[in-house]
């Protein structure tokens, strides 16, 4: 665990004012299995700080001061039951992050019959919905983005599709479950390892099956191995798959598929190619003086710390673990610089969900709104 401390200090406390410090925790990662250059992840850790200190006023008027303590894990590795136990056991009273759903089904359990609550940004794991009333996950579920892969292969006119799926991560294999059931009687299922140890053999299984559309709702080293060798092998048509493949904030994705002729998508509920005034603010002040992409993921920790403030601010003084897991449960969602961000088990406006098209010229904006893209492409059907 590494330790980190945001003080607010203001003419309010200097002048004898009574201060509560209350600590909270920052659950990042230090590093990710899946990938093999996340220098995007430090950004994640720091947004939190930026929320606290936005909020520093109301703080300072409830004489209240933020302590963070960032823990961390190696994403999608067995340390991360380790690390919730020792955020369990420290004096925070609330936490904000886990940031790969194959770490929080991992850690969330160990939720169960505590009184402590974590708001997760970036977690989409479906199977997590049930771990109530301690876990919050504030972005679209594996749920919701499989529900938009399979509308998009409508767009695409797919008749032949393969789903490609990681069968030894949790994360793949509960977008491969979230799809409907109808989706999946009609299209071909194809398991493999994520370390792709057998990856000749698993490229002449897909392609004997023929496809015009390829699934892959796999984290980036995987799908990008894929879409490398399934391409130089002769396949000519389209690869779908969910917000895991990244942005190209991480390098891994693009030097992997190389010189490779493709054509793919990827369907996602926030990008960094498409952001509000609020967000590009955002990002100029979280990003200053580096030069890698700015990852979008760092916005959604920036709102989820937000709401956990405001869980603090209203509990009238009496900020405890038990204290904050109830107040959870009858504050409603807040829009932040993401959109709606709510518990996706309460009601929200909507989401609107963006494609990213990806190509030997990298990743870029293909449309912003999938659901006015797929009204269109109706009408325009209808007209026909």
């Amino acid at each position: 665990m590494k330790e980190l401390f945001l003080f607010i200090t203001a003419s309010l406390f200097a002048a004898g004012q009574d201060v509560k410090e209350i600590s909270i925790a920052v659950i990042g990662e230090r590093s990710r299995v899946a990938l093999d250059a996340p220098v995007y992840l430090p950004f994640l850790a720091k947004a939190p700080y930026l929320a606290v200190e936005d909020r520093q006023s109301e703080l300072e008027k409830q004489g209240i001061r933020i302590k963070i303590q960032e823990f961390h894990t190696d994403g999608g590795s067995t340390l991360s039951y380790k690390v919730m136990k020792d955020v369990l056991a420290s004096d925070t009273v609330a936490a904000v992050g886990i940031h790969s759903s194959d770490d929080a089904v991992q850690m969330v359990p160990l939720l169960q019959g505590t009184d402590y609550l974590v708001v997760s940004p970036t977690t989409t794991s479906s199977a997590l919905q049930n771990i109530q009333p301690n876990f919050i996950e504030f972005a679209a579920s594996n749920s919701e983005l499989a529900k938009q892969m399979e509308l998009f292969t409508t767009f695409l006119r797919s008749k032949n599709i393969v789903s490609v799926v990681a069968w030894d991560s949790a994360n793949s294999q509960d977008l491969y479950h979230s799809l409907s059931s109808q989706f999946r009687s009609r299209t071909h299922l194809v398991k493999i390892a994520e370390e792709l140890s057998n990856l000749n053999a698993v490229v002449k299984e897909i392609l004997a099956l023929g496809p015009d559309t390829i699934l892959l709702p796999n984290f980036p080293i995987c799908s990008a191995t894929l879409i490398s060798a399934l391409s130089r092998s002769g396949f000519k048509g389209n690869f779908v798959g969910p917000n895991t493949w990244g942005e190209g904030v991480d390098p891994s994705f693009m030097r992997i598929v190389g010189d490779a002729k493709f054509s793919a998508y990827s369907i996602r509920q926030v990008s960094r190619f498409d952001l509000s005034p609020e967000e590009k603010n955002f990002r100029s002040r979280l990003m200053r003086g580096s030069r890698i992409p700015y990852p979008s993921g760092a916005a959604q920790y920036y709102d989820t710390t937000q709401y956990l403030l405001d869980l603090i601010l209203g509990a009238s003084g009496k900020v405890t673990r038990k204290a904050l897991l109830d107040r959870a449960q009858v504050v409603g969602s807040q829009k932040g610089l993401t959109g709606e961000g709510c518990d996706r088990l309460r009601k929200c406006k909507g989401r609107s969900f963006k494609v990213i098209k990806v190509d030997g010229k990298g990743f870029r904006l293909f449309n912003s709104n999938l659901s006015a893209l797929l009204k269109k492409d109706e009408h325009a059907a209808k007209k026909n």
